[in-house]
């Protein structure tokens, strides 16, 4: 074979297989994906997937602000335990914010979700 030839054919097999690995990719870019960019992710998150959750509840770990109803995690739970500590609520502390949680948050005087200011001043008088 001519050496033309053959680095021809090692180009294209080279640009193949980078078109066929990046084509995702590729479709983003070109605007032919049907999908939007953020749910494009293969990542899944271990913790949603291995434990089983309550029907009808958005059971969710949350790390950001506001905390609102159907929030949950070690932050909500800190937060139930100074509301039942300070303003002798009765809440479970078991991390979820919950209907109970956002009451006892408005009985207290704060609002029916949480700014990290607000977390911030309601951890700190505990």
């Amino acid at each position: 074979m001519n050496k033309n030839k053959v680095i021809a054919i090692i180009l294209l097999v080279v640009i193949g297989t980078i078109v066929f690995w990046k084509r995702e990719w590729i479709k983003k870019k070109l605007g032919l994906s049907k999908e939007p960019e953020a749910q494009s992710s293969t990542v899944t998150d271990v913790r949603e997937s291995s434990s089983p959750k309550p029907i009808g509840i958005d059971y969710k770990e949350n790390n950001t602000f506001p905390f609102k109803l159907g929030d949950k995690g070690a932050k909500v739970k800190a937060i139930q335990t100074v509301l039942n500590k300070l303003y002798k609520t009765t809440l479970d502390q078991d991390g979820f914010f919950g209907p109970q949680t956002e009451t006892a948050l408005v009985n207290a005087g704060f609002g029916k979700t949480l700014e990290s200011t607000e977390v911030a001043k309601l951890l700190k008088k505990e």
